[in-house]
């Protein structure tokens, strides 16, 4: 159940994050999400994953933000975590 409230709420951010967007930005994205879904038949973040993060770095970098995919830490169990 936790899960489906994760999903939920990380829809409202890329909704809210959406708004705040160019038209073009927005556009581009959903062309290339035709694309990779018309030529990979799937839906699923890995799939899809490469046309968002672009999207992202269309916003953040005219404002000199720094989009990083992916960070991994060691847990004090000596696990690796990604966020």
């Amino acid at each position: 159940m936790k899960e489906h409230s994760t999903s939920r709420n990380a829809e409202r951010y890329n909704i809210n994050l959406l708004k705040k967007m160019s038209r073009l930005q927005i556009q581009t994205y959903y062309k290339k999400l035709e694309s990779i879904i018309q030529h990979g038949g799937s839906r699923n973040e890995q799939s899809i994953r490469g046309a968002f993060e672009n999207l992202l770095n269309s916003y953040c970098e005219p404002k000199n933000f720094i989009v990083v995919p992916e960070l991994y830490y060691k847990t004090k169990k000596n696990t690796s975590v990604r966020l």
